[in-house]
C-alpha cells in the first residue's frame, strides 16, 4: 500500500502539471479527473471536467507507466523537492 508523506493512505491527488494547458488532475481515490485550472481552482471537484478515465484506462496506464518506471517499490518517489503535487486524505 502507497504511503503518504505526511503518513497515512491517500484518498486524493491533485496534479497541476507545469507544461502545456493549464490543467488539473484530480483522482479522488480510483477516480481520474481532468479539469482546467481555472474552473477547478473556481470550483473545486464541482468543476465540469473536460475528460474522465474508466476503470480500464486507468488500470492500464498504471500498470504501462509502473512497467516503465521499473517499479518495484512502495511509496512514492518524486524527481523534484517540491512537486506541484498535494494529497488529501
Amino acid at each position: 500500500m502507497p504511503i503518504i508523506p505526511e503518513g497515512g493512505i491517500p484518498t486524493q491527488l491533485v496534479i497541476r502539471p507545469t507544461t502545456g494547458e493549464a490543467l488539473v488532475i484530480h483522482a479522488d481515490m480510483a477516480d481520474v479527473v481532468i479539469y482546467r485550472a481555472a474552473e477547478w481552482d473556481a470550483n473545486g471537484s464541482s468543476a465540469t471536467p473536460i475528460a474522465s478515465l474508466s476503470r480500464e484506462e486507468i488500470a492500464t496506464l498504471a500498470g504501462f507507466v509502473r512497467y516503465w518506471l521499473d517499479d518495484d517499490t512502495e511509496g512514492f518517489r518524486f524527481s523534484s523537492e517540491t512537486p506541484n503535487i498535494s494529497f488529501r486524505k
